[in-house]
């Protein structure tokens, strides 16, 4: 073998290794997606109406959320929609730990999430200070619940009622 020959097989060897490096990386460290400003929803539709919710601590230093920054109560406020309603959500987490926000069907570790209403996640929070919206269109009536959906949040009652009516 000459040095030619050698040069290639070393650098396909070491092309080699590096995708090997690489790939197990990538399954030991998985990429998160970045935080983004806003949630799921739907961003088409123009919306008819508009709410800010705020996430944060009650006074007694529970988790809650609250239609003011100084107003946060555990469960939050009642949400009231209709049927067909199209509503941008504002969130913004005014705690000092990472937030999120959803629309379920009931409070638990793995919530159903309506109406494509995500803002942040379990794994993506929105941070501290952090602000994001979502558009969700109310297409059923109900009684559902909002919440944080980061783990032991809303056990720890960082949750609400929302009610859609006919």
């Amino acid at each position: 073998m000459n040095n030619n020959q050698k040069f290639i097989i070393a650098g396909i060897a070491f092309i080699g290794l590096l995708i090997l490096i690489l790939v197990d990386a990538y399954i030991v460290f998985p990429i998160q997606p970045p935080y983004s400003p806003t949630g799921g929803g739907t961003t088409n539709l123009e919306p008819n109406k508009e709410i800010t919710i705020y996430a944060g601590r009650t006074p007694d230093g529970k988790f809650g959320f609250g239609l003011s920054p100084d107003n946060i109560t555990s469960p939050g406020p009642t949400l009231k929609f209709k049927v067909g309603d199209i509503v941008k959500i504002n969130f913004v987490n005014v705690g000092k730990i990472p937030h999120a926000f959803a629309i379920v069907q009931d409070v638990s570790e793995n919530p159903v999430i309506l109406f494509n209403s995500a803002i942040g996640s379990s794994t993506n929070p929105i941070p501290a200070n952090g602000k994001a919206s979502v558009v969700v269109k109310f297409d059923r009536a109900g009684e559902f619940k909002y919440m944080c959906t980061v783990p032991g949040h809303a056990q720890a009652g960082m949750w609400g009622v929302i009610e859609i009516s006919g």
